[in-house]
């Protein structure tokens, strides 16, 4: 054998002896406290790692909802454009069916032209963008900006009106 491979052969050796040792002494004060390692795990308080870890789940259920209504009223429109494409194929010389809107408005080719566009302030917003105050710590806050992700930043959105 090479020296240099005993001495790797050594040096794994000392590493893998003094980790044992750590994790011995280390099973020796936390094994006379069991209850404190019992505590830490159970500890469902504010701030707590296991109350994070609560947290966090539910936060991600609500996303995974989120995401799931909106795949469906994504394949609604894609099914309604599909039934739509269909019918205009088969019959090309007879009118399409009626339609539903994202607001809701069930069109169909008797009132389609009831309908206008109107520049309307946008809702989500305060003149295009959105402030947050954000906490820093030690009494310290800060005002974020970002822009309006419905209006672009404009503060006004296109709506489709009824005349009726």
């Amino acid at each position: 054998m090479c020296p240099t491979r005993i001495g790797y052969i050594i040096m794994k050796t000392t590493k893998k002896i003094f980790l044992w040792k750590a994790l011995f002494i280390m099973m020796l004060t936390v094994g006379s406290n069991t209850s404190h390692a019992q505590s830490v795990m159970l500890d469902y308080s504010a701030g707590s790692p296991m109350w994070c870890w609560q947290q966090q789940q539910q936060i991600n259920a609500m996303k995974m909802q989120n995401m799931m209504m909106q795949l469906q009223i994504l394949q609604f429109y894609r099914d309604q454009a599909n039934g739509v494409q269909q019918q205009i194929m088969s019959n090309p010389f007879q009118p399409v069916q009626g339609i539903v809107t994202r607001d809701g408005s069930y069109v169909t080719p008797e009132n389609v032209n009831n309908y206008r566009t109107e520049r309307v302030s946008c809702g989500n917003c305060n003149g295009g963008f959105n402030y947050r105050t954000i906490y820093l710590g030690n009494g310290q806050t800060r005002t974020v900006k970002s822009r309006c992700s419905y209006c672009h930043g404009t503060g006004y959105i296109s709506k489709h009106v009824s005349n009726d």
